[in-house]
Parts: C-alpha cells; sequence; structure tokens
C-alpha cells in the first residue's frame, strides 16, 4: 500500500469498521452465482498455533485443487504476531459450501474452539463494479513475497472518487515488474469499506512500485477519502511449496 501510516499489525486488530445504512454505503444484494471472496483475520494462540498452521496449510493445499477454488492464501506477518490472515476466492456459493464439508477442513474446525485467542473476523467481499479481479494462477514461488492486506473506510462524499483513483492504480499496478496481484474489493455489508489486496515477488519489487508516481498520486487520493485511519497489514507467505 502507499499508505504513509505505520503498518500495523496487532495494534489495530480489534477495529471494526462499522456499516452506514444509507447513500453509497448500503449494502449489495448478495449474488451467490458469483464469485465469492472472504478475507479472515485470526489471532493463534501461541499454544496451538504449531498445529493450527500444519492444519491450515494442508487445508490450503488441498483446497487450491477443488474446482471451484480460484484463490486460497494464507500468511502472516511474522515474528511474535499471533496474527493469521486467509484470502479465499470460490466461484460461487455452491463451490464454497462443498469447500466446507470436505475432508480437508475438518482438522482445522475441529481445531477452532481452542486456538483462537479472539473471535476470528470474516468479511465476505465482492467486486467493485467495473474492477473485476482477474484470475490468477497460484503463486508458484511464495517464500520471497512481499504481501500487503489494507482495510479503509472511505467518506460518501469521496467514495467516487476514491474508486476512480483506484482504477487507474490498479492498471499501473499490474502492469509492474514482479506484481502478482492488485485488487480491489468492498464489503458486501458497508459499500464504503474496501479491502486492497497486493502480492508483489519480493521486496524489490513493491519498492520499485511504491516509487512510482501514480503510487503516490493513489496515496495521495486514499488519503483525502479516508473516514479514519486504515488497517494496514504486511504479510510473509505460509503456503510455502
Amino acid at each position: 500500500m502507499p499508505f504513509p501510516f505505520k503498518k500495523t499489525r496487532s495494534a489495530l486488530l480489534g477495529l471494526c469498521i462499522s456499516a452506514a445504512a444509507t447513500g453509497a454505503a448500503s449494502a449489495a444484494q448478495v449474488n451467490d452465482d458469483g464469485p465469492l471472496y472472504y478475507l479472515n483475520i485470526q489471532t493463534i494462540a501461541p499454544q496451538t498455533r504449531d498445529a493450527f498452521i500444519t492444519a491450515m496449510r494442508n487445508n490450503a493445499t488441498q483446497s487450491r485443487k477443488e474446482a471451484a477454488n480460484r484463490v486460497f492464501d494464507v500468511a502472516e506477518p511474522g515474528g511474535s504476531d499471533p496474527t493469521l490472515v486467509l484470502f479465499e476466492s470460490w466461484r460461487d456459493r455452491a463451490g464454497y459450501q462443498q469447500h466446507e464439508a470436505s475432508q480437508h477442513v475438518a482438522p482445522v474446525l475441529a481445531l477452532v474452539p481452542t486456538s483462537f485467542a479472539k473471535p476470528e473476523r470474516k468479511y465476505l467481499l465482492q467486486n467493485v463494479p467495473g474492477l473485476p479481479a482477474p484470475e490468477r494462477p497460484n503463486v508458484t514461488n511464495p517464500n520471497p513475497t512481499h504481501n500487503v492486506v489494507a482495510r479503509l473506510e472511505v467518506t460518501d462524499a469521496q467514495h467516487r472518487a476514491f474508486i476512480d483513483a483506484a482504477a487507474t492504480a490498479i492498471e499501473q499496478a499490474r502492469h509492474q515488474p514482479g506484481n502478482l496481484a492488485f485488487d480491489v474489493y468492498q464489503q458486501r455489508d458497508d459499500l464504503n469499506a474496501f479491502v486492497i489486496y497486493e502480492r508483489w515477488a519480493d521486496d524489490k519489487a513493491y519498492q520499485q512500485h511504491q516509487a512510482q508516481p501514480a503510487t503516490k498520486a493513489f496515496h495521495k487520493a486514499v488519503t483525502a477519502a479516508l473516514a479514519q485511519q486504515p488497517e494496514v497489514l504486511v504479510l510473509h507467505d505460509r503456503i510455502l511449496q
């Protein structure tokens, strides 16, 4: 992300963006036939972390083989931070429900009651109109990747301006060397709440992107649109090949 704010790990993990009930922020109707996107932010207890990561890694590896799966990423900030971040994309709700009933999900579900130090935050997302996330292959060399998830809320007055700026930023970023994904989503229950999801081949590619004039222009537009401090997570991939 181009934000100048301190990239938070645990400091903002309790933040839940409130949904507005009117204007651009009114909830969209869920389309079960379209793709589903989920962002899950979990805080894993130290005593079960190794077992949970092992089960989740197997779940992700097997889930990627499912016909309905488009993306299944698992990442963490690293160090002593207990956060685990999942980003999933599914063809439709039926495919997701089949996944939830699969054998490789069962070990993860069995660990959930004892593994979460805080309640899981699970956000159902959708494509921003006119800015669909393209199909992408799984990352074949995840170890050096630089990954960023940013959750932010914009004001009603800046809603359209933010989307226009995001369209320009997406076009620029996806053509940068080393870009693996640069997508912008809306929360389905609050259309003023957005998630920006970036994956870069390595830190060098990310830093080169940050230096681009278009990136700096996007930063300026985002700063003008914000309703409150964003939540930004810098992550390391945990699905090692």
